[in-house]
């Protein structure tokens, strides 16, 4: 996660300059550097560029990812426990794809009940490490078969659900480390070709991920089977996450677009889009044509209908639409 809100939204976090903790005061929108100074034993300070963040259940325990390794802190940011990324020399770039051109990294995810920390880092990128978020002691590892890209815990913190570079989406067990499903994407970008953002839906019934044919695959979280094809964003869908109660699913893109999705009736209640050089006009509105009001349709396939744009402030670069998503046959 770049972002991560406090559990009584009061701060919002994110990642920052070297080793620094920065949230904003959602009510005043005051923001707030503390500085983070990392010893080990006696050695230099440790240099960490922070690259993702993620908030424990108790509000109090932050977890920051980076070059250097996982730091984590209290919300005051004095640092509890580092786990140390070992890597050496420039990471290894896997298939000339843009995950790893900001070179070294880490990311850490909190259980729902903020028992167990979940770890990658970028001298282990196949392994995923639990551990006891209390003082950051390994509990197991889980090999898997590709790097991970991106990971989620279920509601419950019974198992975990990962995004790897081999165009798959694995399920495993918290408990034991063995793999429940594993599900393949098939995708056939000439460019880049993987999984990316993952979410799962609070009902636990369902997952959500992103993937670099600019679609978002919603799967049964039982057996892995796709349920839905979400389209619309004309880049990569590199961010998902459904509300608490899981009746909308939010999603941003690489595009500049952010949009809300029904993940029951598969309808887009709205689309945000910064028109910027990344993004084209002409290329959004032939892929935002949706099914109308009470239609269906199968994974995958989509029907004409209508698009109806919401007035937008003058000189504002973005725009809103409600538009209609696919939806499953057996919904």
């Amino acid at each position: 996660r770049f972002v991560a809100f406090s559990p009584d939204g009061r701060r919002l976090y994110s990642v920052g300059k070297q080793d620094e903790l920065i949230f904003w005061d959602t009510e005043s929108g005051r923001r707030v550097s503390l500085p983070l100074a990392i010893e080990l034993e006696g050695q230099q300070a440790v240099q960490n560029w922070n690259r993702s963040v993620d908030v424990a259940p108790d509000g109090e325990t932050i977890a920051l990812g980076g070059t250097a390794g996982v730091i984590v802190c209290d919300a005051n940011g004095l640092v509890r426990y580092f786990i140390r990324n070992t890597a050496e020399g420039e990471l290894k770039r896997e298939n000339d794809d843009r995950l790893t051109f900001g070179g070294h990294y880490s990311s850490a995810r909190f259980s729902p009940d903020g028992q167990i920390l979940a770890i990658v880092t970028s001298d282990s990128p196949q392994v995923l490490r639990l551990c006891h978020a209390e003082n950051g002691q390994e509990i197991r590892r889980i090999e898997l078969s590709a790097w991970l890209v991106r990971m989620a815990f279920s509601p419950d913190g019974k198992r975990i659900v990962v995004t790897e570079r081999d165009n798959s989406v694995r399920l495993y067990d918290v408990d034991t480390g063995n793999r429940v499903w594993s599900h393949t994407v098939e995708l056939s970008n000439p460019y880049e070709t993987y999984t990316s953002a993952i979410d799962y839906r609070p009902d636990g019934k369902t997952i959500a991920v992103g993937a670099t044919d600019h679609r978002i695959y919603l799967l049964d979280a039982e057996t892995g089977n796709e349920a839905v094809r979400l389209e619309g964003h004309a880049w990569y869908p590199w961010g998902l996450e459904f509300t608490a109660d899981g009746r909308m699913l939010y999603s941003s893109g690489w595009d500049g677009s952010g949009s809300m999705k029904s993940p029951d009736t598969s309808r887009m209640a709205c689309s945000a889009s910064n028109r910027g050089p990344r993004s084209s006009p002409r290329r959004n509105a032939s892929a935002r044509r949706w099914p109308p009001s009470g239609g269906s349709a199968s994974p995958g396939r989509r029907r004409r209908g209508s698009r109806r744009s919401g007035r937008t402030r003058r000189g504002s670069s973005r725009c809103c639409r409600t538009w209609w998503g696919t939806r499953s046959s057996s919904s």
